[in-house]
């Protein structure tokens, strides 16, 4: 895991080294599923800091021959923050595809705390219980694609191991993020 760590800030420190200049803009999405604001930052030509801040829900559902079926439900707030290098804009323009408003893949360093002041669950029996507070913190490397299109629809999804749960909770997990929305600003064709 730490030759992970180590390779993944070689490559940024590397983006960081006389680049061509212009790759990634500043892009501000308002997002839909989890409604919730997103801002991104360019650091360097191929480097950006993205933000965002959303109110999402929790939920699960589980199923057993012997204990029936269980469900929980917890609207929580979300703030998340990642730090993306963009590998294919030279790629993606040979192909005469769309770079516009960092239309590219990444790989990047996702960090997610959401937070929930209560969970509701319910199992087949009727039974239902109320837990409070709970605090989730996610921390992991991510490959992601973006897309934002000209009729202002924005696509962002990135899926990766979580680093945070194997030191944690001695378990496997994976961290993912998905966004569908619109992104805001002055068209410029």
């Amino acid at each position: 895991m730490r030759n992970l760590i180590i390779l993944f800030l070689l490559l940024f420190s590397s983006s960081l080294i006389a680049q061509k200049s212009g790759y990634v803009k500043p892009l501000f999405t308002a997002t839909i599923i989890s409604p919730g604001l997103a801002y991104e930052h360019p650091v360097s030509d191929k480097l950006s800091i993205k933000t965002k801040a959303a109110f999402s829900f929790g939920w699960s559902y589980s199923y057993s021959s012997s204990l029936g079926s269980s469900s929980s439900f917890s609207p929580a707030v979300l703030a998340a923050l990642q730090l993306r290098y963009y590998y294919n804009f030279e790629l993606r323009e040979r192909k005469g595809k769309i770079t516009d408003r960092n239309s590219v893949n990444y790989i990047s360093l996702l960090t997610k705390y959401a937070y929930s002041g209560i969970t509701y669950y319910h199992n087949s029996q009727g039974n239902y219980s109320i837990k409070q507070a709970s605090h989730l913190p996610n921390v992991g490397i991510v490959w992601g694609i973006q897309r934002n299109y000209k009729n202002r629809f924005s696509f962002d999804c990135s899926i990766g191991p979580s680093i945070y749960s194997p030191l944690v909770n001695n378990e496997f997990s994976f961290i993912a993020d998905v966004s569908l929305g619109i992104w805001l600003g002055k068209k410029v064709d």
